[in-house]
């Protein structure tokens, strides 16, 4: 007997006034389905009805009569001891159920089957024990009947195998055996829940008896989903769609926001629902973990997202294309980076620029970097210390910078080549150790100058290697290349400088040439056939001459010509420099110079007069050119008489000098220049000979100090005499020299044996010395 699914509905409930159907897939099946309303003033149920109700019951006794009982079906709720037949076997319910199969999945503990012959007995009765075989326990006790049947007690059972029992529905919260499907369902159960719309969904038993519950449809407005407040927690997965918020909360209490396209655990105390992880320790998140954006300027321990983090370092000039805008540098506060227009106050220079601001602990002091972004660039930096703001100070570029006041750098090691800032005190050190700017001269390498091929100033010792001489030395290296360099040394020569020598040396290819030795300036003693180069004619300054250049000066002379004067003028020219005239004829005439201005300073002209001039010529200045020497004195003309010879040498302005001068005037003048024509007198000859010659008497005793005109230089060479009367031939006259400007005259007569005083006698004396 097929029954419709209205089969548990109350008769007569819900359903249309006075209709009736068949049992078939018509319109009137829902009224079969439903029933019939009646009231005052309907109808009867019509025959037709009636008919369809007696052969439906008619049907069920039927089925009694054959089987005894009613045949099990899925939508009865049994109680415990009802009887089915079921796939043609009897079974009792042990325990009330709906929809468990008998010998199905899950009927362990829900049917029991009973078979023919195994029904209880009189005598089974009377004993008080029903056999095992006729469904009974085989024991009259509680312990031996759990035995025989391999049973566990209802207080504490330890069950074995695979025991089974019903599964509850989700969400079921009361002392009903929970089995391995309900706790799966209530651990790892998942629920799909339309909350589509905008009005607040309230969860069934069956979606939050859900361990994982994901959030579907279209919002149209801000959604509460509503849980049941009771103890427990959930995993919601937010898949909606539409730009609006998800609260999860109960009916009364306070709830948490789920994020769109988002999981999150939550957690109810049986009023309120909040987050079920607030204390995560170290967590280690993968993927593209996210969080809500906490707004810009939030200072608590909130999750920072990237969003915020990008606006809150944005806010203060970091990630972002537009940094803040400061109008007074002095009123920044918080650290950053800033932009700041030519008109901001406090800036170091006006110009559009870029700022830092780092604070230093409560702000009372920092440190500002501001850039000027007008070409050129310039850095500017300062900082503020108790309050108040120091000056600005401009970095230095990288490029070419213009340090000023008084910089300074780390002194790197000595001998570093690299690119590294070199310090004064670097430098000294570096110069130093190649004897620069050191007042001690490093040794060479190994005490060895040929070793020394690194430029720089050495000093040697006795003890030094291949110098030039064993002695302290000053030394340079210059070098050209690796392999060749100059060397120059000097000795040492304390205060004398004619001690001092100074040599030279090269080296090519690594070999050392031998040591040379220089000239000095001063009184060169040159050897072998030192050479020099030709100066131009008439040359003038401090150049060293040559023959080449002596001859063609006029110290050779080049050119010798007669000039007859016989009482005639005759005018030289600037050619004539440099030549040799001879004034011959009969004399009385007049010879004029050129100009001295026509010739360079330094010109010569020599001038002889031959012997056979009947008088002396007159030598005259051009114009007013003046003579020199002896000859002219100053004048302007000079007398030139026979054989007299004279050079002079031409200022090259107005005046012509005596060089050299050969005339009775010029010898004369050299014996007046030093002598005493008396009796007692001197003369000083040419040379520094000088002859003192006088007349003396000795005294009684025969002899006489006599003090000499003037004294020479040095002891006499020679004093000779001769008395001034004839005396006997055993008289003699003898010197003594006592000083530079004295002497004893000794007047004696007799033998050599025994000689006797021969006084008073005159005699006359000539001493010779310098």
């Amino acid at each position: 007997m097929t029954r419709p699914a209205s089969y548990n509905r109350v008769w007569a409930e819900d359903a249309a006034a006075d209709q009736m159907g068949g049992e078939s897939a018509t319109a009137d099946q829902s009224v079969i389905e439903e029933g019939w309303v009646g009231s005052a003033t309907a109808e009867p149920p019509t025959a037709r009805m009636q008919n369809y109700w007696q052969i439906r019951v008619d049907l069920g006794l039927q089925e009694l009569e054959r089987q005894g009982c009613l045949s099990w079906r899925g939508d009865v709720a049994y109680r415990a001891g009802a009887f089915v037949f079921y796939a043609s076997n009897l079974f009792q319910a042990i325990s009330a159920n709906t929809g468990i199969t008998p010998q199905g999945a899950g009927d362990v503990g829900i049917w029991s089957l009973l078979r023919p012959g195994q029904w209880p007995t009189t005598v089974d009765h009377v004993s008080g024990v029903m056999p095992i075989l006729k469904g009974g326990t085989g024991s009259n006790t509680a312990p031996g009947a759990l035995s025989n049947l391999g049973a566990a007690p209802i207080d504490s059972p330890s069950l074995a195998g695979t025991p089974r029992a019903p599964t509850q529905t989700a969400g079921d919260s009361s002392t009903l055996l929970a089995t391995d499907a309900f706790v799966q369902t209530a651990v790892n159960g998942m629920v799909n829940v339309n909350i589509a719309g905008s009005a607040a969904t309230t969860l069934t038993q069956a979606q939050y008896g859900m361990a994982i519950i994901s959030l579907t449809g279209a919002l149209t407005a801000d959604k509460s989903v509503i849980f049941p407040a009771i103890s427990g927690h959930w995993q919601v997965i937010n898949t909606t769609t539409g730009a609006f918020t998800v609260t999860l909360k109960t009916a009364n209490g306070n709830g948490v926001t789920v994020t769109r396209g988002t999981t999150t655990n939550i957690f109810c105390d049986g009023s309120n629902i909040s987050l079920q992880q607030t204390d995560f320790i170290s967590p280690v998140l993968t993927g593209t973990p996210q969080a809500p954006t906490a707004a810009v300027g939030t200072n608590s321990n909130q999750v920072a997202t990237m969003m915020s983090i990008l606006q809150g370092m944005a806010a203060f000039g970091l990630g972002a294309v537009n940094g803040p805008q400061v109008t007074d540098l002095n009123a920044v506060s918080n650290g950053g980076m800033y932009f700041a227009i030519s008109t901001a106050l406090n800036l170091p220079i006006s110009a559009n620029s870029s700022l830092i601001h780092i604070p230093y602990s409560d702000g009372s002091a920092a440190l500002q970097i501001c850039c000027a972004l007008s070409p050129p660039v310039r850095i500017c930096y300062r900082t503020k210390s108790s309050g108040s703001w120091n000056a600005w100070k401009e970095f230095s570029m990288l490029d070419s910078p213009s340090f000023t006041g008084d910089p300074k750098a780390p002194t790197a090691a000595v001998g570093d080549n690299d690119l590294s800032i070199a310090n004064t005190s670097f430098v000294q050190s570096a110069l130093a150790t190649f004897g620069v700017g050191t007042l001690l001269g490093p040794l060479p390498p190994s005490n060895d100058l040929n070793l020394a091929t690194n430029g720089g100033f050495y000093r040697t010792t006795s003890a030094t290697l291949n110098t030039p001489a064993s002695s302290n030395l000053s030394v340079m290296t210059a070098p050209y290349n690796n392999g060749g360099c100059l060397q120059i040394c000097a000795i040492l020569a304390g205060g004398s400088v004619d001690t001092v020598r100074i040599f030279y040396r090269s080296q090519a290819g690594g070999t050392w040439s031998s040591w040379r030795e220089f000239a000095a300036l001063n009184s060169p003693a040159m050897t072998g056939k030192p050479t020099a180069p030709d100066l131009t004619r008439f040359a003038v300054g401090d150049a060293l001459v040559n023959a080449n250049t002596l001859k063609a000066a006029g110290v050779q002379a080049n050119n010798f010509r007669n000039i007859a004067l016989s009482g005639a003028t005759v005018s030289l020219v600037s050619a004539d420099a440099g030549s040799i005239i001879g004034i011959t004829g009969s004399g009385g005439g007049t010879l004029i110079l050129p100009a001295a201005s026509s010739v360079t300073a330094g010109a010569l002209i020599g001038l002889r007069a031959n012997n056979s001039l009947a008088s002396s010529n007159i030598i005259k200045g051009n114009g007013s050119d003046t003579i020199g020497g002896s000859a002219g004195a100053g004048g302007n003309t000079a007398v030139l008489a026979t054989n007299d010879s004279i050079m002079l040498v031409s200022d090259g302005v107005s005046k012509w000098d005596v060089a050299a001068e050969a005339t009775a005037a010029f010898i004369a003048q050299q014996f007046t220049v030093g002598q005493q024509l008396t009796a007692n007198g001197f003369q000083k000859l040419p040379g520094g000979l000088i002859i003192q010659w006088g007349a003396a008497t000795t005294n009684a005793s025969g002899v006489l100090l006599v003090s000499m005109p003037i004294s020479f230089s040095a002891p006499p060479k020679s004093i000779v005499g001769a008395l001034a009367i004839s005396a006997a031939s055993n008289v003699s006259l003898g010197f003594n020299i006592v000083s530079n400007g004295s002497f004893r005259a000794y007047t004696t007569s007799g033998s050599s044996g025994s000689p006797g005083v021969a006084a008073s006698l005159a005699f006359n004396w000539i001493a010779i010395g310098t």
